[in-house]
């Protein structure tokens, strides 16, 4: 991925600057508009660069779309080249996605946020958060081109949520791990059914604070599931420190998006490649004692973990963490040993909180000698605060060396006598079956102890191997073939006219010959013989005038070999095919997709990876035919890029691009997203140099490229060929002959 300091190409001479260093952006928002009326927004993240130097902003990338959730913590990722003496920077943009439209001008805005990436390394923690304001939008389909800002009919300055941003420097581990997990005897949350389980996995901070970095798939109606197993960078999983925590969580999926917490447990990279041990069987506690993943969504510490103290008011409970940078003596949340502050808990006990009257209310805790001095031990309960059906009772008067304990008055008057205590329900009383009550009605919420837990997640396999990249294979000797196929339906006008798009001007390229000009050019150099086979489609060809989808480009008078020599060939034959067909119609691309997916069929051992371009100007006829083709060639080493000229509606080729929804015919999705699809249009209407505008248009239509070539080689688990040995320079002396 190109930095964003990057200079433009051709901007000058000298060598461009080098990055510091490659950073991961993480991106969380809290309290987003609701803009649907029967649900909750659907919020998806655009991230906005913008070179030194220039006003106009350029789409770097987007989330995924996070349903029915105002609190979205994106598991989407943008990785940016960070320049230290360059300014660098950002807008985020929010939407509330209405359709599977890729058009954001059709989802409703939900606000926007500019900073630098500077200043977001540079926050504590390198942790930022901003207001999101209402401001301009952006109104292009996809892809990283010019954002032209429109009025998004809102109130400027109105502030709509905050979006939080996370940096954290990349490691150089390559390494992939490959893991699956089991579970068994989980929580039942839905009322007419089990649950539906899934796991989100979150690596720790060095503030304290969790990031996500893995969903893995529901799996419906179960208490025993059995995820599939899943791929993820160590980088992702703990940046190359084996030794960082990692927490998982298991909730129950539900339709509206306020999934059930199930609960939760915590592991490392290096516990996890011990493999299937007794090591990695984990029970799953309903408890957390950092953030708030819980369903809350408000950013604010949860209420800490381990003992239940009674409150002026039902369904208030709080417990110490021994998390030293939070509630250690010198956090933010210290209160004088031995005793602890309800601000411990400001969703439930702040300014703003239901239960306002206990903010700043400190209750006296017992330490627990040989114990971190602000880890406390349970003191006695109050007298008719009954306990969590989870946890066995205390007994009664409980205290440690240290201090003691001081409850607090039930609501409306003195303390009530411990012989007024109410019975304690037995576990396996809770209302759903499974021994597990929120809470009880004038008690304190639940809150879990240490008692053993019956639900339990096991990892069932663990490998790793090294994450080899696509230069590992050119290196190795993997060739890459390209095809060009061009469109001579009569859509594109006469050719001896001026508006024709085929017109050849004696002083400039048309549309066709510069895409194909851009594009081939950066190709060609992956290639060792420089051969290229060129197509036509849609047009009547010599000598009885048959219409033909899949017919060679004329080279030099030779009809029959499609194979041109450099791009310079190509165009040549572009040239004399103009001369010798008639333009005609329709628009198929089916017959040369599959032309290009026999030759690659031919070879799969990954020596060989074949890219179609296809240039055309109008839509598409046989949309059926060529879904059909394209799942097919997505088994295969190929990949399409399809570049649009002209000025027409290019809606179906958004659909062949997949980048949102996987292409599927006749109830078949596509095994990889292997079409990438970029107007014409939106590199050439902004003046400019043409230079300038080919060199982005290449960037973008190639920028897929090696990933898609790398998911293909993975999914047949093809390794790169050792690279051969360099050869001896010119002069370096002979050894000598036994």
């Amino acid at each position: 991925m190109a930095g964003l300091g990057a200079p433009e190409p051709g901007s000058g001479p000298g060598p461009g600057p080098v990055p510091a260093t490659r950073v991961e952006l993480t991106v969380s928002c809290r309290q987003l508009l609701d803009k649907d009326t029967f649900s909750k927004s659907d919020p998806l993240c655009v991230l906005y660069t913008q070179r030194p130097g220039s006003r106009q902003w350029r789409e770097f990338g987007r989330t995924e779309v996070i349903d029915n959730s105002l609190n979205p913590d994106f598991l989407r990722k943008f990785v940016l080249d960070y320049f230290f003496e360059e300014k660098q920077n950002l807008r985020f943009d929010l939407y509330d996605v209405d359709s599977k439209s890729p058009d954001l001008s059709k989802h409703d805005f939900l606000g926007q946020a500019f900073c630098t990436l500077g200043e977001i390394v540079g926050s504590a923690g390198s942790r930022l958060e901003k207001p999101l304001t209402m401001g301009t939008v952006t109104t292009q389909a996809r892809g990283r081109r010019p954002a032209p800002a429109v009025s998004n009919g809102g109130i400027p300055g109105k502030k709509c949520g905050t979006i939080i941003l996370l940096a954290e420097e990349l490691g150089n581990c390559r390494d992939v791990a490959t893991l699956q997990f089991c579970a068994n005897k989980l929580d039942k949350k839905d009322f007419f059914g089990k649950s539906d389980p899934f796991m989100v996995f979150y690596r720790s901070n060095e503030d304290g604070t969790f990031t996500i970095c893995h969903k893995t798939e529901v799996v419906r109606n179960t208490l025993n599931p059995v995820w599939q197993a899943f791929a993820i960078p160590v980088r992702a999983l703990c940046n190359g420190d084996y030794d960082r925590a990692i927490k998982v969580e298991v909730y129950d999926w539900d339709r509206d998006g306020s999934h059930d917490f199930i609960g939760e447990f915590t592991t490392s990279y290096r516990e996890l490649a011990r493999g299937q041990s007794q090591f990695n069987v984990y029970e799953v506690r309903p408890e957390s004692g950092d953030g708030d993943p819980r369903g809350q969504g408000e950013g604010c510490p949860a209420a800490p973990m381990g003992v239940t103290v009674p409150l002026l008011h039902p369904w208030v409970s709080w417990s110490p963490c021994c998390t030293p940078e939070r509630y250690g003596p010198q956090g933010p949340h210290a209160a004088p040993m031995g005793v602890m502050s309800l601000r411990c808990i400001p969703r439930l006990c702040g300014p703003q909180g239901p239960h306002a009257a206990l903010w700043g209310v400190t209750v006296p805790v017992p330490r627990v000698p040989g114990l971190h001095p602000w880890v406390p031990q349970p003191p006695a309960l109050h007298p008719g605060v009954l306990r969590s059906p989870r946890c066995p009772p205390a007994p009664r008067g409980a205290a440690a060396a240290g201090g003691s304990s001081s409850p607090l008055p039930p609501p409306g008057g003195e303390p009530q006598e411990e012989d007024e205590e109410e019975e304690v329900p037995e576990l396996g009383d809770g209302e759903d079956g499974g021994g597990h009550r929120e809470g009880t009605q004038g008690g304190a919420a639940a809150v879990p102890c240490s008692a053993p837990c019956p639900w339990q997640v096991t990892l069932l396999s663990f490998a790793v191997e090294s994450d080899h990249t696509f230069l590992d294979y050119i290196r190795g000797g993997t060739q890459i073939n390209f095809t060009v196929a061009i469109d001579f339906t009569a859509s594109n006008g006469n050719p001896s006219q001026s508006t024709s798009l085929h017109y050849l001007s004696p002083y400039q390229l048309n549309a066709y010959a510069m895409a194909l000009k851009a594009v081939g050019e950066i190709i060609q150099d992956y290639d060792s013989d420089k051969m290229f086979p060129a197509l036509g489609f849609g047009a009547k060809i010599p000598p009885d005038g048959r219409v033909s989808h899949e017919f060679p480009l004329v080279r030099n008078g030779d009809a029959a070999n499609p194979a041109c020599s450099g791009i310079e060939g190509v165009l040549e034959a572009y040239h004399r095919s103009l001369r010798s067909v008639q333009l005609y119609g329709p628009t198929n691309f089916a017959p040369v997709v599959n032309h290009v997916a026999r030759s690659a069929a031919a070879v799969l051992d990954g020596s060989q990876y074949f890219v179609l371009l296809i240039i055309t100007d109008g839509v598409i006829s046989d949309m059926a035919q060529t879904k059909e083709a394209i799942v097919n060639a997505a088994k295969l080493p190929m990949s399409i890029i399809i570049v649009g000229v002209g000025q027409a509606e290019f809606d179906a080729m958004v659909e062949l691009d997949g980048d949102d929804i996987r292409i599927s015919s006749r109830g078949k999705v596509a095994e990889r997203d292997i079409v990438q699809f970029v107007p014409f249009r939106d590199y050439v209407d902004g003046g400019g140099s043409p230079v300038l505008s080919m060199a982005r248009l290449a960037k973008d239509v190639l920028a897929e490229i090696p990933d898609q070539f790398i998911s293909y080689m993975k999914a047949r688990g093809i390794k790169p060929q050792p690279a051969p040995p360099s050869p001896d320079p010119p002069g370096s002396p002979v050894p000598p002959q036994p």
